[in-house]
């Protein structure tokens, strides 16, 4: 098999939101999504599984990015939304797909026939088409939105995602994959990966030694990773400002499979500067924007592709979670350390090396605002991480 160090090209976004509430106390966001109900009672529509039994009625959050269980459920316009024959099909498809997601062991009955329908509510239990049913207590009803788009249940996520084509740079030649889901090709791996696929991180962060991976590659070169961080400013001129990364790890497990095209587990990503500071100008807040202290952690592992024949590989987008902590200083303010849940934006290309080197051309996860652009190099092959043992995972 191939090995490789990592050069990294990162771009994650800091909302400058987070910027502004730190500077001038937090403010309510505007309700960008409705909150409706599916009830399947009166037509007998309904899910099943272990864990909440027989179900007929379920919420769904709908917005311009509505997230289902496997993340792949496109989204709705509110400002066009018009409760019209198209829109009300729209979100009772996504009642069907969210039943089907969740039902256990081909329990359920999710599918809709022409006399049997999924009925649709919005908060106040009004049936559609109540005008334009959107939230009319956005402090009690706001739909948020997770990070990443990777489903609730974790190994239904689709390793390519369903709305891309990716290609191999080096050659045009379409990313393909035997296995579909995260749950699927974890069994291509001898080491149990699930566990660390589907980690609950509510109680116990992620961290290095987790993932029970093959591979361990580390920056050692000073100054061949670097971070460039830019404050759009998009009413006048951007402000950017760079310095160097100084420490950093990947662990990750490549085996060959019998495909030219094999699954790739990233078990941890890591990557800081304890010394370097970056100032920025913000015409928003007027003031003196510093940065210190930055560190970048993967959340959870994912599983991408990498083609056996040119060792490329490729992480589809919204796979890659990553938690950034940074120390803000905004003018003569005091300092504050915030944490940001980012995801990349688009796929994520790559190369692994002879030497256990991993090269990734660029992760970028940027908005209109505030992002992140970071070259990494992992040029050190480091052996086997050292293992942290993690309860099982049942998938029941």
């Amino acid at each position: 098999m191939k090995n490789s160090p990592i050069t990294t090209t990162t771009t994650i976004t800091f909302l400058i939101a987070a910027l502004t509430a730190s500077a001038a106390g937090c403010t309510t966001k505007d309700p960008d999504g409705l909150r409706i109900w599916c009830d399947g009672g009166p037509a007998g529509l309904y899910y099943e599984n272990a864990l909440h039994g027989k179900r007929y009625s379920f919420g769904l959050c709908l917005g311009p990015e509505h997230w289902s269980e496997t993340g792949e459920t496109g989204g709705i316009d509110l400002d066009s939304w018009t409760n019209d024959e198209d829109d009300i099909s729209a979100i009772r498809g996504m009642c069907v797909q969210h039943c089907l997601n969740n039902t256990g062991d081909g329990l359920g009955n999710c599918l809709q026939s022409s006399d049997s329908l999924w009925q649709l509510k919005n908060y106040n239990n009004i049936v559609v088409p109540d005008p334009l049913m959107r939230i009319k207590d956005p402090a009690r009803l706001y739909c948020y939105l997770p990070a990443a788009n990777l489903a609730m249940r974790p190994w239904k996520t689709k390793v390519i995602p369903s709305s891309s084509s990716p290609t191999w740079p080096s050659s045009g030649q379409p990313v393909e994959l035997a296995c579909g889901d995260f749950e699927t090709c974890a069994d291509e791996f001898t080491t149990p990966i699930a566990v660390g696929l589907y980690y609950d991180d509510t109680a116990t962060p992620w961290g290095p030694g987790m993932g029970g991976a093959d591979h361990l590659s580390t920056t050692t070169v000073a100054g061949r990773s670097s971070l460039t961080i830019t404050l759009h400013n998009p009413d006048s001129t951007p402000s950017s400002d760079a310095a160097p990364l100084e420490h950093g790890e990947v662990e990750y497990s490549a085996p060959e499979c019998s495909e030219l095209d094999c699954p790739l587990y990233l078990a941890n990503l890591t990557i800081s500067n304890d010394s370097s500071a970056w100032t920025l100008y913000s015409d928003e807040l007027l003031d003196d924007v510093s940065i210190s202290e930055v560190s970048v952690q993967l959340r959870r592992p994912a599983l991408g592709v990498w083609n056996t024949a040119t060792g490329e590989f490729y992480f589809g987008e919204q796979r890659i979670e990553l938690v950034v902590t940074g120390t803000l200083e905004i003018g003569e303010g005091p300092p504050m350390t915030e944490t940001f849940f980012v995801t990349n934006d688009a796929a994520i290309f790559g190369q692994l090396g002879p030497g256990g080197e991993v090269e990734i051309d660029e992760l970028r996860v940027d908005n209109s605002e505030f992002s992140l652009h970071a070259t990494l190099d992992y040029d050190s092959y480091a052996g086997s991480p050292t293992t942290v043992n993690l309860a099982p995972v049942d998938l029941d």
